[in-house]
């Protein structure tokens, strides 16, 4: 009876893992759409469950309101920064007849065997271009961003409008007991809106005041730079000053001492802010540690592509999470009940 047990628990667990990997390798390429709806999901829950039980509006409608919300506060506005970084960095790549470019060839310096006309304008071009592409890279794929967008709004759906029972059975699938599910339903929480909002407000904050500086000491292109600012301040160490550094080289090198100490300036401050704004932000929102969003996004934009950025840091931080809980049940526990034991006996 035993030998019939074992081999049906054997049996089953291996149809299970082939029919899981199968539905894993058919699935991953639209991850993101998982993963996004997710996020969504629990950004906008509270928001859900304020329609419903407040407003009393039916749960399938508030979830279609809710969705709208999303596309107007964040797809469409992403679109058109998308869409604004691309036609001015294509202007830039293309029109070598602006003032900037022009001022770059007459620059003047007989250091030999170093030309710095050619390097500056092979470098300036090939730098734009690249960003440009790294802005659009997740979007060249047409029908699988669409398929991608679909899965995602689809999934988000129905995480919206049974959110009370997804509660419940996702309680049922951790391996945890009822407190530890709740602690660590509490904590995701804290931590997702600690990361998206945290990173979010940085990246504004950070894109809006290098676009206002270069606007005011007469920059060209200060939208797409202060765009590409924001993107860039995702990115850890190397972010935001390849963009001010080029400049403030540029401006060195024309004589122009005063305007190059302001960008200088200009830039180390933003560069700087992010290590007081965002370490409080996160502290103060999910207790989360600076390393965490430089080793997740070191993670997650080779895994996710530029969704990584957000994705990478969360992972991260609910490994560290679910390990903790592990550690207090199984670890902690294991080891007051042998002290017990033994204190017994």
């Amino acid at each position: 009876m035993n030998k019939n047990i074992n081999f049906n628990k054997i049996i089953s667990i291996i149809l299970l893992s082939i029919i899981g990997l199968f539905l894993i390798y058919y699935l991953y390429p639209y991850i993101n759409g998982f993963l996004g709806a997710i996020i969504l999901a629990t950004l906008f829950i509270p928001l859900q469950k304020l329609f419903v039980n407040k407003f009393k509006i039916n749960s399938k409608i508030s979830a279609i309101i809710i969705i709208i919300l999303t596309l107007a506060l964040i797809i469409i506005p992403s679109f058109f920064i998308i869409k604004t970084a691309y036609i001015e960095g294509t202007q830039i790549i293309n029109n070598t007849n602006t003032t900037f470019f022009k001022e770059i060839k007459s620059l003047n310096l007989n250091i030999p065997l170093i030309n710095f006309d050619k390097i500056v304008l092979d470098f300036i071009p090939k730098f734009t271009n690249w960003i440009t592409h790294f802005f659009i890279s997740g979007i060249n794929n047409v029908v699988k961003s669409v398929i991608t967008i679909i899965i995602m709004y689809f999934v988000l759906f129905y995480l919206l409008v049974y959110y009370k029972e997804n509660k419940v059975l996702l309680k049922k699938l951790l391996p945890f007991n009822n407190k530890n599910s709740d602690i660590l339903l509490i904590e995701f929480k804290k931590i997702t809106y600690a990361t998206i909002i945290a990173t979010g407000l940085v990246a504004v904050f950070q894109g809006f005041l290098l676009s206002l500086s270069f606007y005011f000491l007469g920059i060209n292109y200060a939208v797409y730079w202060g765009i590409l600012a924001a993107i860039l301040s995702f990115l850890p160490v190397v972010g935001i000053p390849l963009i001010w550094i080029p400049y403030a080289i540029f401006y060195l090198l024309k004589n122009n001492i005063y305007l190059a100490i302001a960008i200088i300036v200009i830039g180390l401050f933003i560069n700087y802010s992010e290590y007081f704004i965002r370490p409080l932000l996160q502290k103060k929102m999910g207790n989360l540690h600076p390393l965490v969003s430089i080793i997740g996004i070191f993670v997650g934009i080779p895994a996710f592509g530029i969704i990584g950025i957000v994705i990478g840091p969360l992972l991260i931080s609910y490994f560290i999470l679910i390990y903790k809980i592990f550690k207090e049940e199984y670890i902690y526990e294991n080891s007051d009940k042998k002290n017990n034991f033994e204190k017994k006996n």
